[in-house]
Order: C-alpha cells, then structure tokens, then sequence
C-alpha cells in the first residue's frame, strides 16, 4: 500500500500504471474522481460543489451490464429486471439521485475510459 486517500487505496502496482504507454485501471480512476471532487471543485471558484454530483464507481457499469456467467445481464423480462434491480438498488440506498445534478458514470470500454 503506498496511500489510502478518501476511501481509495493505491498500492505499488498502482504506481506503475502511472508510467508512459500503460493503461489506467480502476484504482487510479477511483482515486483522480475524488481527488478532483474535494480537492479541486471545491476550491476551483466553481458555483458548483460536490453535493451537485454522484460519481458511481467505476465497477459500476461493469456489474449492471454482466453476470456472473458473463452473459449480458439485460434482457427485456420482469425477472430480469427484478434481478438487475436487487442486485444494484443498495448502491444508492444512502445518495437520493433525484436530488443532484449531474450523475457520472465511469466507463471502460475497449480499455478506453469515458465519461457518461
């Protein structure tokens, strides 16, 4: 372990992802979003602050679009639905994300990271 900084642990290994032509993984996504969420929004002059986001974690696309057996979770069923929703409804259970205005889900896809 090399620092814990808001909940996010980076550790060596992490570190070497930080060198020239190697890809970010899921640690150092986690950990620049919170950074820049307390470190530098808050500070940054903006008439935003961090009450007005909810960043979900970066798994969090990952688990909605796949189970366990690797087949894409989404089928157009009630008990496929009734299964997505159990299975994701505790990551909100404390954020009412009617409330924030903007919600960020980071995505990697074709070890590409995006936004949405």
């Amino acid at each position: 372990r090399i620092l814990t900084y808001e909940g996010i642990t980076l550790n060596k290994m992490d570190k070497l992802r930080l060198w020239p032509l190697t890809y970010l993984n899921d640690s150092l996504v986690n950990f620049y979003i919170k950074y820049l969420m307390k470190e530098k929004l808050t500070t940054a002059g903006c008439p935003l602050s961090s009450d007005d986001f909810h960043i979900f974690p970066t798994y969090f696309y990952s688990r909605m679009s796949y189970l366990e057996n690797g087949g894409t979770a989404y089928r157009d069923t009630k008990s496929s639905r009734q299964k997505l929703y159990q299975d994701l409804k505790g990551w909100t259970k404390k954020v009412d994300i009617f409330e924030k205005k903007f919600l960020i889900f980071p995505i990697n896809y074709g070890l590409h990271w995006t936004f949405v």
